[in-house]
């Protein structure tokens, strides 16, 4: 019986990617290096800030540990400037939340930002939010995952994992969970399985309602 479902944040429940691509820009500029286009922004993502400044700066010698600083000074700023909601998440949160399931975050994104957000857009239906910290290691290591679960008093075989494309894909092979992988620009057949390919969002419904939440099994 499904109890908890995870998701992923940016790119998943959230499009972020101009502000993030703006506080990249802004970051590079002070270090006047060459800026970079919101599709290189979008490669770049997936495994956290320092390592999206890095290759954003194609491994330049900088100093990364003031650059982290420097582009969390702008993001803070204007983590909200564009960043919204994708089409037909808040329908999927609404169904989920009705059928008495816990929802919780779990972001590479640090632990600020990740609290930013989610209290802006989506705090009436999110149990927990968890982002990288000092202490707390960046997907695919299990170790956020696994703080989730304890927190909520539920295993891994009570839970979905719900991610776009990007380093949470490898998550599922360190932590036995479902995992049904969407993305916003491509629609392609729902297929349940350990790692169900691409769905939209709005699709996402479909697929959680498929799954009947009481029936789900890794």
């Amino acid at each position: 019986m499904i109890k908890a479902i995870l998701f992923d944040l940016d790119g998943t429940l959230l499009n972020t990617l101009k502000d993030l691509n703006e506080a990249c820009n802004y970051t590079l500029k002070y270090f006047n290096l060459p800026l970079i286009t919101i599709n290189q922004t979008k490669q770049f993502i997936g495994n956290g800030v320092k390592v999206l400044l890095k290759r954003s700066a194609f491994n330049a010698d900088i100093d990364y540990a003031l650059a982290y600083e420097v582009f969390k000074k702008y993001y803070r700023n204007h983590i909200k400037d564009y960043t919204t909601v994708y089409d037909g998440i808040i329908d999927v949160l609404k169904f989920i939340k009705s059928k008495n399931i816990k929802i919780a975050v779990t972001s590479n994104k640090y632990q600020e930002g990740v609290e930013i957000l989610v209290n802006h857009l989506l705090s009436p239906y999110i149990d927990i939010a968890l982002g990288s910290s000092e202490t707390v290691k960046v997907k695919p290591h299990p170790d956020m995952v696994n703080i989730v679960l304890d927190k909520l008093n539920v295993s891994s075989d009570q839970c979905l994992f719900i991610h776009s494309l990007g380093s949470s894909r490898s998550l599922y092979t360190a932590t036995p969970l479902v995992t049904v992988r969407i993305s916003p620009l491509r629609k392609s057949s729902i297929r349940p399985s350990n790692c169900v390919p691409s769905i939209r969002p709005a699709c996402a419904l479909y697929q959680i309602n498929s799954y009947e939440l009481d029936d789900v099994r890794p």
